[in-house]
């Protein structure tokens, strides 16, 4: 699917990014892949989510 949605700033009327629709199919995969990251991920590979400390996790949901 190549649509894409053109977001425009509403106080300027200017196009500031381009996203790419995605299909229900593509959201699942996305969202299987990430559960199978977290889940799988090791705990000795600091860049994988489960290596990060509950500190470190908690920074990342503002």
């Amino acid at each position: 699917m190549d649509a894409k949605f053109l977001y425009v700033d509403p106080a300027t009327g200017e196009a500031i990014a381009s996203v790419a629709f995605a299909s229900a199919d593509d959201a699942y995969r996305a969202i299987s892949a990430t559960r199978k990251a977290f889940d799988h991920g090791s705990t000795s590979n600091p860049k994988s989510w489960a290596g990060f400390d509950s500190p470190k996790r908690r920074c990342c949901h503002a």
